[in-house]
């Protein structure tokens, strides 16, 4: 699809977009139990890719964020190529920064791929979820195999990407949440020390892996706390998120005054079909076709033509009251995350997990916070959290 079509397609959507989820594939070499990927064998084609990177780049600020993601996007690899070598054309035409991330389960690894994600100075997440018996549990082949290993062999080639730019996304299942602490400390030990603690949803989570969650997050929060004090820094991903977005600068829903901001600016999907979605924080791909908001080659629908973001407005926040009339189980408000509580919020299984790692998360931000007013080592910590951030 050439450019001069792209502008038309797009005419009357007046938000600016500043971050696509590129999802490359829906295929996956590996065949994890808790996986929520709705498997349908597609791929993006490079023009659907191009035409993504165009609605990006259409207008807005000096910084652009394309993140990749699957299925497992290493197997297009070649797709993913060039549509970087195209966005970082299109950026130098217009003298705009951007910024990759690629959302990966490890398996797929080699010196060409590393040289190229070294060199366009990718953000690399790798999921993982620490010793053998955890990581094999539920991430395996299609015939049983676990990936452990052959994860631990591509390290070699992750490593030599700089410290700052590789994440481990540390999957977290409530039958293995008992070690959770242990597995926690064996990712810093093999070398990583940016962690996305990501608890699994769509499985049973009782009343007793909730327990063993909090009791965990605490273990977890005294020792990054006592390796702070060692000036060694261990940076998890969402405290240092919510500290950089709400005490340090602008954060993703709340401007530096507390004004919000339009989740349609950070928040689109591009699906392997080429349908427009908006990326939630743990919405089940198996359902996310309900939620289109138009495709890439058609443009949006027209409910979110010509609307301008005003979080005063009724009409203002269609798409996500769209969405949290069609599933119960993430309706809370976006908009307000900070208010977020058990006690206040309408509770579904799915919810529930949400509010739970969302009220550690506050905690562990706010202690840290607080400790960098006093302490010089935690005042450097906090200040380091933007450079291991990825996407806006």
């Amino acid at each position: 699809m050439n450019d001069s079509l792209n502008k038309k397609i797009y005419s009357n959507f007046n938000i600016v977009v500043d971050q696509i989820w590129l999802s490359l594939t829906d295929r996956c070499n590996l065949a994890c139990e808790y996986c929520c990927v709705n498997k349908k064998n597609e791929d993006l084609g490079l023009e659907e890719g191009k035409s993504a990177v165009n609605l990006l780049f259409r207008k807005g600020k000096k910084r652009k964020y394309l993140i990749f993601s699957g299925g497992e996007p290493m197997l297009c690899f070649g797709i993913l190529k060039r549509i970087v070598r195209y966005a970082n054309r299109e950026a130098r035409k217009r003298k705009t920064e951007i910024k990759y991330t690629i959302v990966t389960n490890g398996t797929i690894a080699n010196k060409e791929i590393t040289d190229f994600l070294i060199k366009f100075n990718f953000k690399v997440i790798i999921s993982f979820s620490g010793q053998r018996e955890s990581h094999d549990a539920f991430r395996y082949d299609r015939k049983g195999k676990g990936s452990y290993d052959l994860i631990i062999n591509n390290f070699k080639y992750f490593k030599k990407i700089k410290s700052d730019n590789l994440i481990i996304s540390f999957m977290i299942h409530p039958q293995r949440v008992k070690q959770m602490f242990e597995d926690f400390k064996f990712i810093c030990e093999i070398g990583f020390n940016n962690l996305y603690l990501c608890s699994v949803s769509g499985v049973e989570w009782n009343s007793g892996a909730y327990n063993d969650l909090k009791e965990s997050y605490v273990k977890i929060q005294k020792h990054v706390v006592n390796n702070i004090k060692k000036n060694k820094f261990i940076y998890v991903l969402f405290p240092t998120r919510l500290i950089n977005q709400l005490y340090v600068k602008s954060s993703e829903y709340y401007s530096c005054d507390g004004s919000a901001n339009c989740p349609l600016e950070f928040r689109l999907r591009v699906l392997p079909n080429g349908n427009i979605s908006l990326n939630l924080f743990s919405l089940n791909e198996l359902v996310v076709d309900d939620f289109m908001l138009g495709t890439i080659k058609e443009g949006f629908l027209e409910a979110y033509l010509g609307c301008e973001f005003d979080p005063n407005s009724s009409k203002c926040g269609l798409c996500i009251k769209n969405l949290e009339r069609k599933d119960k189980r993430y309706e809370y408000d976006f908009l307000k995350m900070k208010e977020i509580s058990l006690e206040n919020a309408k509770i579904g299984k799915e919810a529930n997990l949400l509010l739970c790692d969302s009220e550690l998360n506050f905690s562990f931000a706010e202690h840290l916070f607080r400790e960098s007013k006093k302490d010089k080592r935690f005042n450097k910590y906090v200040k380091g959290c933007e450079s291991v951030l990825w996407g806006a």
